[in-house]
């Protein structure tokens, strides 16, 4: 569930029809943590997962139109 690119996860629990709201985290020991917290600091945390992949995914298609580029260079290269 968790990976190195986003050290926290974010959940709900829901019982007898009220929500609870819940991040979870490894601390600087290595001991996992899981907290309850309002909605508003969970709905912070999901906006930061959003805009965390929004970054990520741009990232990886400047990478892969920066590799594009280089092996066209390559290829004019070898070429001329």
């Amino acid at each position: 569930m968790f990976d190195n690119t986003n050290p926290y996860t974010i959940r709900i629990e829901e019982m007898n029809g009220q929500k609870r709201y819940f991040v979870a985290f490894v601390n600087e020991q290595g001991i996992f943590r899981e907290t309850e917290v309002s909605y508003e600091v969970y709905a912070q945390f999901c906006r930061f997962v959003k805009c965390e992949q929004n970054l990520r995914r741009s990232d990886e298609r400047h990478l892969e139109q920066s590799e594009l580029t280089e092996e066209r260079r390559a290829l004019h290269n070898y070429f001329s």
